[in-house]
């Protein structure tokens, strides 16, 4: 499947794990987004933003970061 992946990690000096781990979903999230926008050969890349955003919506603790090249 490409649309996950596993993970093992290890965290030192007791470092906060969950703040890690949502860097990486945001880091994650804006890399699609910005694929998706900006591949030309992309079929989805008029209807994926807007349900991206309607369906990030429902969630308070997501925000919107700048995207590249909008």
């Amino acid at each position: 499947m490409s649309n996950h992946f596993h993970m093992i990690s290890s965290f030192i000096n007791n470092n906060n794990s969950g703040g890690i781990i949502k860097n990486i979903k945001c880091f994650t999230a804006i890399k699609l987004v910005d694929a998706v926008i900006n591949n030309p050969q992309e079929s989805r890349k008029k209807w994926m933003p807007d349900s991206f955003e309607k369906n990030g919506l429902s969630n308070k603790s997501n925000f919107q970061a700048p995207i590249s090249g909008t």
